[in-house]
């Protein structure tokens, strides 16, 4: 069943462009307004620009539950 015919029918290249869109929007969200994430961002030495494909998300570094606890 298809809830969404606009998103899930979409061609593999538009949906990695729409998913490129939606995580650099994300990325700049939470740096601009996050501080948690800004350090860690910061720390591994990675700035929202920096996200320029979907392969560029192993840049980022990853939460894990005890990260998140201490803060």
């Amino acid at each position: 069943m298809i809830w969404n015919a606009e998103y899930e029918t979409l061609e593999r290249g538009a949906l990695e462009d729409l998913q490129l869109r939606r995580l650099q929007t994300t990325l700049a969200w939470v740096y601009d307004r996050v501080p948690y994430y800004r350090d860690r961002l910061d720390a591994g030495g990675v700035s929202p620009r920096d996200v320029r494909s979907l392969d560029d998300i192993r840049k980022l570094p990853f939460s894990d539950k005890e990260a998140l606890r201490e803060t």
